[in-house]
């Protein structure tokens, strides 16, 4: 009763999950390579005062936050379409066969649907990504 109340009412209890799929195999080839590698900066400002409280701001040297490398794979397939992995980057060549492994991650949104009040069911599931979980050369 309080929960139909609170729903008719309200418009609450929905609740949102992040939820996986199980894991789905897909076959890819290779269309690209290519590798960077690169640092991040912040750049630092120093200020000073004198006696009298004068201010001044003046650059120093700027301080480095991260160095970072990117070994991206491009790949033809239906659903993930770069890889960023050293590993294979090195062992493969454009035109190379990849079975790759992933997991559909959804957001879905529980709620109450009139007059099953007492238990909740799917309303709404959205696809936001997919997120790999093997990744194999095909010999």
């Amino acid at each position: 009763m309080i929960s139909e109340i609170v729903y008719c009412r309200l418009g609450l209890l929905k609740e949102e999950r992040t939820e996986l799929s199980g894991i789905i195999y897909e076959t890819a080839v290779v269309t690209s390579k290519n590798h960077k590698k690169g640092k991040s900066y912040l750049p630092l400002y120093l200020t000073m005062s004198d006696l009298h409280q004068n201010f001044a701001i003046s650059p120093a040297y700027p301080v480095l936050i991260t160095k970072w490398e990117e070994y991206n794979i491009g790949l033809k397939c239906k659903t993930i379409h770069s890889l960023n992995n050293k590993k294979l980057f090195n062992s493969l060549k454009p035109g190379d066969g990849v079975k790759l492994g992933y997991k559909e991650v959804y957001k879905n949104t529980y709620g109450y649907i009139p007059p099953y009040f007492n238990h909740k069911f799917l309303i709404d599931g959205i696809l936001k990504e997919y997120k790999l979980v093997s990744a194999k050369k095909i010999k």
